[in-house]
């Protein structure tokens, strides 16, 4: 019984360490993108996701650059349903905040018909959009982006990061 014990207090110390790195490497690299966003150009130093292959960070499996409205911007995407250290966008969003103090929760917008609220008729939705959640965080010129999105087959989150002065949704 008393090598139970011990045995169940060990796991609970290794598991509360992994949690503690994994912790300090989401952290690190939160502050690698917030770096790559002052490269010129910016995010220069990652690469592009190639198909589903990428770079596997911040508890993503493909991450990377890509560019939007011909402005660069950094993004992870992928199911809730993997591995990962945080289970959902409003977790994410919060480790990034916990990363980076200086970080200024700027505005959460959600776009989802069935939901509704004072004062606001339903959406009707055409051409296929999908309900979703974003979470902005300021950091400088930098946003940084956690959203949700879902339809009735699959449901995803993404991060992403760019100059908060371009339109880069």
């Amino acid at each position: 019984m008393k090598h139970m014990i011990r045995l169940g207090l060990i796991a609970t110390i290794a598991v509360a360490g992994n949690a503690a790195q994994a912790r300090q490497d989401f952290c690190a690299e939160i502050r690698e993108v917030v770096a790559a966003a002052r490269e010129t150009p910016p995010f220069s130093s990652f690469p592009p996701p190639s198909g589903m292959r990428g770079r596997r960070m911040l508890g993503f499996s493909v991450c990377g650059t890509d560019s939007l409205n011909g402005y660069p911007r950094f993004v992870c995407g992928g199911s809730p349903t993997e591995p990962r250290g945080w289970s959902g966008h409003e977790e994410l969003a919060l480790l990034v905040e916990q990363c980076l103090p200086q970080a200024v929760r700027a505005a959460e917008e959600v776009d989802d018909p069935s939901v509704s609220r004072p004062g606001r008729r339903p959406r009707v939705r055409i051409g296929g959009g999908v309900p979703w959640h974003r979470i902005h965080i300021d950091l400088e010129a930098l946003r940084i982006t956690v959203a949700r999105e879902s339809n009735p087959r699959v449901s995803w989150v993404i991060l992403s990061a760019y100059d908060r002065d371009r339109d880069s949704r």
